[in-house]
């Protein structure tokens, strides 16, 4: 079975599962206590602009003018928030 998902243009995502860290303290303001990323994550949408995205050819079906073709890539994509 296979899914298609879709996912708004400014999520923000990182590619590998990155490790949660408290921060170090600047000097100023208040001490961080909450884990942040210790990547920074990237707009989804300039992930096709990466140099080692291959994308695979997939038939979706056959209609009237001939086959329905997309190009796809199955990706792993870690929420930032």
């Amino acid at each position: 079975m296979i899914y298609f998902a879709d996912i708004p243009c400014d999520h923000l995502a990182v590619l590998v599962r990155s490790l949660m860290a408290v921060p170090e303290y600047s000097g100023k303001g208040q001490i961080p206590e909450k884990e942040v990323l210790s990547l920074l994550p990237i707009r989804v949408d300039s992930i096709p602009n990466i140099e080692n995205f291959i994308r695979n050819y997939v038939v979706l079906g056959t209609g009237s003018n001939g086959q329905i073709v997309a190009r796809d890539k199955c990706l792993r994509v870690v929420n930032s928030h």
